[in-house]
C-alpha cells in the first residue's frame, strides 16, 4: 500500500487474526469423503468464484496454491454473491472456498467443508491513517483482536 493513499503520509496496521480457508463441496462429491482435500485433487474441478479480476483472499490463496504446483482449475463466469456460489456448489455444478468461519453457512443445505492440504491460512488486518482512529473504530479493532487471543481459526466450535 503507498505511504500516501487517500491524502494520508503514514498508516497504522495491527493484525486481527488468522483463519484457515476450506473448501465447499457438495456433500455427495467423492472429495467429501476426504479429511483434507490436497489442492493437486482439484485439477478437474470447477471453480466458482467472485470475479476473475478480483476475489476473496481465500480465492487468492487457493488459486495461487494450486497454480505453484502445476494446476490450473477450471474456473466459472463470475459469480460476485457468495449465496449463489453456495446454492451452485449444493446443486452439484462445483466447488467454492471460503473461510472456515463460514463454515456454518453451508451444513444445513447439502454442503461439506474441507480444508486443503497444503493448508491455507489468511491473515486479517486493520490498516487506518496514522492520524488516529474514531472511538468506534478503536472498538472495532480491541473485539477483532479477541480472535487474536485464542487458537487460529480453523472451523471448529468458538465462532
Amino acid at each position: 500500500m503507498s505511504p500516501t493513499c487517500c491524502g494520508f503520509s503514514a498508516f497504522s496496521n495491527r493484525l486481527l487474526w488468522r483463519e484457515d480457508v476450506h473448501l465447499a463441496l457438495p456433500a455427495t462429491h467423492p472429495l467429501a469423503a476426504e479429511p483434507s482435500v490436497d489442492v493437486r485433487r482439484l485439477a478437474d474441478e470447477l471453480l466458482l468464484v467472485g470475479s476473475v479480476e478480483y476475489d476473496s483472499m481465500a480465492a487468492r490463496l487457493l488459486l495461487d496454491a494450486c497454480y505453484s504446483v502445476g494446476v490450473k482449475p477450471r474456473i466459472t463466469t463470475a459469480l460476485p454473491h457468495q449465496e449463489v456460489r453456495l446454492a451452485l456448489v449444493a446443486a452439484g455444478f462445483g466447488i467454492a472456498v471460503l473461510p472456515a468461519s463460514n463454515q456454518s453457512l453451508v451444513t444445513a443445505i447439502g454442503i461439506t467443508s474441507r480444508p486443503l492440504t497444503p493448508p491455507l491460512v489468511m491473515t486479517i488486518a486493520a490498516v487506518w491513517p496514522a492520524t488516529g482512529l474514531v472511538p468506534s473504530a478503536q472498538h472495532f479493532i480491541k473485539v477483532a483482536r479477541s480472535f487474536e487471543t485464542g487458537p487460529r481459526i480453523d472451523g471448529g466450535a468458538g465462532l
